[in-house]
């Protein structure tokens, strides 16, 4: 018998910005051209600036007990342990917009962009504070 993956307590998109979409195209433009132009060196560079854009953006993010899941529209994940959380608050950025900045004990800053960033920030925030108290009854 097969073991039930664990459902996320909760599950956000990230928001599509116009930036996104203006990227998408530039880089099908790019690719297009450099297959009509029979450029091979153009478009093995096109085809690596794809997989790095698809390696890096964040599609989806999902609340578990006691992490929180980044995932990346190609093969890629990065986990946040709730314990590795010092603050997270939605915050306004020039040419980006808004986002949800999570800042870890380290240092580390973290811009997150779900669609429903109030809610996400509330969720977050509620699990975070959760583990602390679980932590603060063990010790």
């Amino acid at each position: 018998m097969s073991a039930q993956p664990e459902q996320p307590l909760h599950s956000h998109r990230r928001k599509l910005g116009i930036l996104d979409y203006a990227i998408a195209i530039l880089l099908v433009w790019f690719v297009a051209t450099a297959v009509t132009r029979g450029d091979q060196i153009w478009l093995l560079f096109m085809i690596a600036i794809a997989l790095l854009i698809l390696y890096t953006t964040q599609w989806r993010y999902d609340l578990y007990p006691d992490r929180l899941v980044i995932r990346c529209l190609a093969l890629r994940r990065t986990t946040v342990r709730y314990d590795a959380v010092a603050d997270a608050g939605t915050v306004r950025m020039a040419m980006i917009g808004s986002g949800v900045l999570v800042v870890m004990h380290s240092g580390r800053r973290m811009l997150l962009r779900p669609v429903d960033q109030g809610a996400f920030v509330e969720q977050l925030g509620a699990l975070v504070g959760a583990r602390r108290k679980e932590q603060e009854e063990e010790g």
